[in-house]
């Protein structure tokens, strides 16, 4: 065994405190860290999840008005397009009655609109209601009279046409040629 004497024995001892003490005061400067446990990153995951959800809502809201603001825009132009078809329509079938009373009446066809104005009970209904030019007459395949509409675009379609003692056909674009 290896000997100290006493005085080798206190140095040692005051060294050992003077260590021990050193250890104490750094201990209380040193925040004691933490065990990372994974919250940080689940709480930040729910943090973007909330944010993608919202901007996801905001844009389907955004979409959603816009398009019915853009549905809104059309509805009053085709509602007065369907109703100048409407009108149209109606006119002719007026005039194809009138036809039909002419060759009732006198045992011939008339031979154009001027011939069926007296029996008219308005001027106006000669004219399509839209485009203001008068209806014509012409002659079908089989050498009927057929009574048109003079401008069928400005109804959006492509004709509307009636033969006498028949209803009023209408005659719509196919999607491509709109």
């Amino acid at each position: 065994m290896i000997a100290i004497n006493h005085q080798e024995k206190e140095e040692l001892k005051k060294a050992v405190e003077f260590d021990l003490k050193e250890k104490r005061a750094a201990e209380k400067n040193i925040p004691a860290q933490k065990v990372k446990s994974g919250k940080g990153l689940f709480y930040g995951f729910i943090a973007v999840a909330v944010l993608g959800i919202g901007f996801n809502l905001y844009v389907l809201y955004q979409d959603r008005t816009q398009a019915s603001a853009a549905d809104v825009a059309k509805t009053p132009a085709m509602s007065s397009q369907l109703a100048g078809i409407r009108l149209c329509r109606h006119r002719l079938t007026a005039l194809s009655e009138a036809v039909v009373a002419y060759q009732n009446e006198l045992e011939a066809m008339p031979e154009n609109l001027d011939d069926l104005k007296p029996r008219l009970d308005s001027q106006d209904i000669t004219r399509d209601p839209v485009s203001g030019l008068e209806y014509r007459f012409a002659k079908d395949a089989g050498g009927g009279l057929v009574l048109q509409c003079p401008s069928p675009s400005a109804h959006g379609v492509e004709s509307i046409e009636v033969q006498p003692g028949k209803a009023a056909v209408v005659k719509y674009l196919e999607l491509g040629n709109r």
